[in-house]
C-alpha cells in the first residue's frame, strides 16, 4: 500500500513538474535578457560589490573566492549572514549569532541581516550590491534574501558539494526557479554540467566547470594546517558523520543516525583505548531530531553534548578541511563526503540502507564504488578494528576516481586556482 501511494505521488509530481517547465523556461528567458542589461548598466564602474549571503559557517566553501577578491581593488565583497528559517527558534538565534561570529573573527567585512536596533531584517538594496553569490540554491530563508533577491540582482552560485544523490526527478538541484534565475553557476563536476544543460533552462556558455573549493583544500600539500585534533596521542581518528534524512517523509532516504545512533556511543565506549572519535553531522540534523517524536530536545542535547565532553570524543559543527586531513577514515552517510573524502586518500566506509543506491546518481555510484560498504553493525566494527590495526587502505578504485575527476577538468599545471577561475568570469562579463 505505502510503494503503490509513493509511486502515486511520484506520477503527481511528473505532471507538476511537466505543467511548470514551460513557465520556468519563459521566466530563464526574461532573467536572461534582465541580467544582460543589469551587467551592461555597471559597465563604468570601477568598483563592484559583491554581497555573499551566507546561513550556515558550516555549507561556507566560498573561503578562496572571497579572499580572492578581497585582494582585487575591482571587487568589493562583503558577507551578508542571513537567517535559517522552518526551525526551532532557538537554534535559528544560535546559528545566525556563530555564523556571524565565525566571520568576524576571520576579519572578513561582515554583517548581520538581524537588525537589533529596529527588530527587523536588514534591507538588501541598502547594501547596494551589484551581485549577489549564493551559498545555497534552497528556499530556506526569508524571502528577502531569496526569490526578492534573485530577481533583482545578478545572481552567482557556487554549490557547496559535488552532487552524488538524486531525488525529485531532479529539479530540487537543477531546476528550481532559483536556478533558472541565475547569472552565472560555477559547478564542480563534469556529471554535474551535464545535469545542469539537461534540467535547467539557463544558457550553457553561463554553465563554468571549476575545480571544487574543498577539493583543492584536502589536496594542497602547501595548505597552513591547524590542530583539528582533541587529546588523540597515538591514537587513530575516525569521524563518524551521519546524515540528516531520518524522516519518512525526505526527498532522499539515506540516514541510518535512528539505526546507530546508539551502537556508535557503544563503540566509541569500547574502543576508547585506540581511538579518538569526531561526531561530524550535518548541520540540519539537531533541528529534525529536536522535532523527532522519540527524540526532542531534551535527549538530542544529551546526545550532543556526550560527543563533545567524553575523553575519548569530540564534536565538530562547522569547518573540517583539517579535520579530514589530519583523520585516518571516515564512517558516514552523507551525501557530499562521499565525492570529497575519497580526496584524502585514505578508507572511508559507507553506511548502508535499503534505499542508498536508488538515491545516487552515476557520479555518486563511482564514489561508493570507491569506498567500503556496511550493511549492519558487524561491519562497521570490523571496519573500526582494520583501521586501528592498520590493516586497510583506500581501495584502488579511489585513485581512478581522482584522476578521472582531474582529466574530466583538464588540471594541468600552472591552471589558476577556482577562485581565479571565477574571480575572472565575473570581470571579463564587465570588460566585453
Amino acid at each position: 500500500m505505502q510503494n503503490v501511494q509513493r509511486k502515486f505521488i511520484k506520477f503527481l509530481f511528473l505532471i507538476k513538474t511537466i505543467l511548470i517547465n514551460p513557465f520556468k523556461m519563459f521566466f530563464s528567458k526574461i532573467m536572461y535578457v534582465k541580467n544582460k542589461n543589469l551587467i551592461l548598466k555597471l559597465k563604468n564602474k570601477e568598483c563592484i560589490r559583491v554581497v555573499f549571503l551566507v546561513a550556515n559557517k558550516s555549507i561556507w566553501k566560498a573561503d578562496h573566492i572571497f579572499n580572492n577578491m578581497l585582494k582585487d581593488d575591482f571587487f568589493d565583497p562583503m558577507i551578508l549572514v542571513i537567517p535559517t528559517t522552518g526551525i526551532n527558534e532557538e537554534l535559528q538565534s544560535e546559528l545566525l549569532s556563530n555564523t556571524y561570529q565565525y566571520f568576524l573573527d576571520k576579519n572578513y567585512p561582515t554583517i548581520s541581516s538581524f537588525d537589533e536596533k529596529n527588530n527587523s531584517w536588514v534591507k538588501l538594496e541598502s547594501l547596494v550590491p551589484d551581485i549577489l553569490f549564493f551559498s545555497s540554491p534552497h528556499k530556506q530563508t526569508v524571502k528577502e534574501y531569496y526569490e526578492a533577491a534573485y530577481q533583482k540582482y545578478p545572481s552567482c552560485y557556487a554549490g557547496y558539494g559535488m552532487h552524488t544523490a538524486r531525488y525529485g526527478l531532479n529539479q530540487g538541484q537543477y531546476n528550481k526557479w532559483f536556478h533558472n534565475s541565475l547569472w552565472k553557476v560555477f559547478v564542480q563536476n563534469q556529471n554535474m554540467v551535464e545535469d545542469y544543460q539537461r534540467y535547467s533552462n539557463i544558457k550553457k556558455d553561463h554553465i563554468h566547470l571549476v575545480l571544487d573549493n574543498i577539493v583543492e583544500d584536502l589536496t594542497n600539500p602547501e595548505r597552513k594546517e591547524t590542530a583539528a585534533w582533541e587529546n588523540s596521542d597515538a591514537k587513530k581518528r575516525i569521524i563518524w558523520a551521519p546524515h540528516h534524512t531520518i524522516n519518512k517523509n525526505d526527498p532522499l532516504q539515506l540516514a541510518t543516525f535512528l539505526q546507530y545512533a546508539d551502537f556508535f556511543q557503544q563503540l566509541a565506549e569500547r574502543t576508547k583505548e585506540h581511538v579518538i572519535w569526531c561526531f561530524k553531522p550535518h548541520p540540519v540534523l539537531k533541528n529534525k531530531l529536536y522535532c523527532h517524536p522519540g527524540w526532542g530536545k531534551e535527549r538530542t542535547d544529551e546526545y550532543y553534548t556526550y560527543w563533545e565532553n567524553s575523553d575519548y570524543s569530540q564534536i565538530n559543527e562547522g569547518e573540517y578541511i583539517d579535520l579530514f586531513r589530519q583523520s585516518d577514515a571516515l564512517v558516514h552517510d552523507s551525501a557530499s563526503f562521499i565525492a570529497e573524502y575519497h580526496f584524502t586518500q585514505k578508507p572511508m566506509l559507507y553506511l548502508m540502507t535499503s534505499h542508498t543506491k536508488a538515491n545516487l546518481n552515476e557520479f555518486g555510484h563511482a564514489c561508493l564504488h570507491a569506498a567500503d560498504e556496511a550493511w549492519n553493525t558487524d561491519d562497521i566494527e570490523n571496519f573500526v578494528y582494520k583501521v586501528v590495526d592498520e590493516t586497510i587502505s583506500a581501495k584502488y578504485q579511489q585513485k581512478e576516481l581522482i584522476d578521472k575527476y582531474f582529466q574530466d577538468l583538464k588540471i594541468k599545471n600552472g591552471l589558476l586556482s577556482v577562485s581565479s577561475i571565477i574571480k575572472n568570469q565575473i570581470k571579463q562579463a564587465y570588460y566585453l
